[in-house]
């Protein structure tokens, strides 16, 4: 079951995240916020901590089924 969240609940997940959101940007994706930062990880990462992305986080526990 998946839960969309905008607050990372860990280091792990903030990590995870703006480094998927980082790549994002450096394809062409603008950014959410008004950073004067030039790093596009140190923008991803604000943008995470500052909840302006939602993700969702899954949880795979064994011998459950995936939805169909």
């Amino acid at each position: 079951m998946a839960a969309i969240t905008n607050k990372p609940g860990n280091k792990f997940q903030l990590i995870m995240v703006s480094a998927l959101r980082c790549k994002q940007l450096i394809d062409g994706a603008k950014p959410k916020a008004d950073i004067t930062a030039r790093k596009w990880t140190t923008i991803a990462k604000e943008e995470v901590r500052r909840g302006l992305i939602k993700f969702a986080v899954l949880n795979d526990k064994e011998g459950e089924q995936p939805p169909e």
